[in-house]
């Protein structure tokens, strides 16, 4: 075996190697960073909002957070851009109320918004303390998650979404 490629098994084996897969390929949009999430440690609302197709986006929002009123008409934008098998749904954190009701009808999240997270501690195990919150799974697993305001377009973000379910 030549010299060169023992140090390159040598280098491999010291570092690890791997060849990125399909969806680690497609460009990542702020303020989305990977992660790696046991999903049975979610709550059942949130597992069955990251199940209901191969990509599932789902984010969490409250009636009292500013940016989480801000981001979901694009959100409501992305759901009605209509892509294949990828699902986008809301959680409202806290109790339903009539406030909660009004917002939900004003901004048209209807078909979105699939219920209510009680509270937030169940997030704190995968760091996530604030809101608003997004996260995506691909498969039924969580593989990136957002803290904090989406700030791009629903264009984008459709862009990056396609390209991961293109990756599958």
């Amino acid at each position: 075996m030549s010299r060169r490629l023992l140090n390159i098994f040598v280098i491999i084996h010291l570092f690890g190697f791997s060849m990125p897969t399909k969806a680690q390929q497609c460009p990542l949009v702020e303020p989305f960073q990977p992660v790696m999430v046991d999903k049975s440690q979610l709550p059942m609302v949130i597992q069955h909002s990251l199940d209901q197709s191969p990509i599932s986006l789902v984010n969490l929002w409250a009636v009292w957070c500013s940016p989480c009123r801000k981001e979901l008409p694009m959100l409501v934008t992305l759901e009605q851009s209509k892509m294949h098998n990828i699902t986008i749904n809301t959680l409202h954190v806290g109790q339903p109320t009539s406030e909660v009701a009004q917002v939900v009808a004003d901004v048209g999240l209807q078909q979105l918004n699939k219920g209510f997270l009680s509270d937030m501690s169940p997030m704190s195990a995968m760091g996530v303390y604030g809101l608003p919150a997004t996260l995506v799974a691909i498969k039924g697993e969580v593989k990136f998650i957002a803290s904090g305001y989406l700030h791009h377009t629903a264009a984008e973000y459709k862009q990056w979404l396609v390209c991961l379910e293109e990756s599958l």
